[in-house]
């Protein structure tokens, strides 16, 4: 089963929960924010008993079968992840197609991958026991739709209500980056405190202020110099911001890691190349897993954000080691 639309995937796993979910779900979206997501989407449908995570460049295939079969015997719900499984060659992938090519697969397996390219015989080996959302070919109006219910959803959840015209602003400035937009959001929800509704009027107070050009600049150092300058007070509201930003610059390093040069200022693009050389695919993999935790951080552990963002800045200057 194939789901191109999130919304019509999200409906499918309420009604396939708790007895009818696949034991295997492939997640193709081109953002990393956007495959975690989803695959949280698909973990709180299984409720797993015990689970696993793998990157698919760090370990050979033949440990993740070890893992998925072993599993079998500690819990009724075990679950494993394998990230990245669309950078393998083929003969690298051979186990795990023997092992989808088996009917009634005792585990939950989720592999995640940027592209589907690379990847159908996986697919096709999978899709018995198996769903695909793939969002890699997403249409640009469809995923600025989504974007938006999902800008609503993520107000609704926090007891706020947004204009119309707030999230076309939204869009319009910040993009189509899912990690960005939700850090504005979370700037906007911080900023009205109290009051229920969010306006036009409270983006354009706040999210053209300052600290977006101030934020771009403190992100590129971050991800890019080797020993980065930080600022020495940061505040909760710029922080979520800086995360998005940061995000972006991660995702750019990704992107030119696997072969795909974005548009970038010509000046810009000399200096992530060569930087993107010398530090490697792993530094934006551990980097943004990394950023994950820092987001989860800054919105639920209390700890002074300042510190948050010096704990991250010092594993990041690790990775580039």
């Amino acid at each position: 089963m194939k789901f191109t639309n999130l919304s019509a995937f999200e409906k499918h796993l309420q009604e396939a929960a708790p007895l009818h979910l696949a034991r295997v779900y492939m997640v193709v979206a081109p953002t990393e924010f956007e495959r975690r997501k989803i695959v949280e989407m698909v973990i709180s449908a299984i409720k797993p008993d015990t689970q696993a995570r793998f990157d698919a460049l760090e370990i050979p295939v033949e440990k993740l079968i070890a893992e998925l079969t072993t599993f079998s015997l500690f819990g009724k719900r075990p679950l494993t992840i394998f990230d990245g499984f669309d950078k393998l060659k083929k003969a690298a992938l051979e186990p795990l197609l023997a092992y989808l090519s088996k009917e009634n697969c005792s585990a939950f397996l989720i592999l995640t991958a940027t592209s589907l390219k690379g990847c159908q015989e996986v697919y096709e080996k999978g899709k018995k026991e198996g769903v695909l959302v793939d969002l890699s070919e997403e249409k640009s109006w469809d995923k600025e739709k989504r974007l938006r219910e999902y800008l609503v959803k993520e107000a609704v959840l926090q007891g706020k209500t947004l204009d119309a015209a707030l999230t076309a602003h939204l869009l319009k400035e910040i993009g189509t980056d899912m990690g960005a937009l939700q850090g504005e959001l979370f700037k906007l929800i911080a900023y009205t405190g109290s009051r229920s509704r969010i306006t036009l009027d409270d983006a354009s107070a706040i999210c053209t202020s300052n600290h977006t050009q101030t934020g771009w600049q403190v992100a590129e150092n971050i991800v890019w110099e080797t020993t980065p300058a930080i600022p020495s007070s940061v505040d909760t509201t710029f922080l979520i911001t800086l995360i998005g930003q940061i995000r972006y610059h991660l995702q750019v390093g990704m992107q030119i890691a696997e072969g795909t040069i974005p548009h970038l200022k010509s000046s810009q693009a000399d200096k992530f190349i060569a930087k993107t050389r010398i530090y490697g695919p792993r530094y934006f993999r551990k980097s943004l897993e990394a950023l994950f935790e820092l987001e989860l951080a800054a919105k639920s552990s209390g700890i002074a954000p300042d510190l948050l963002l010096e704990i991250f800045t010092t594993k990041l200057t690790l990775y580039k080691s």
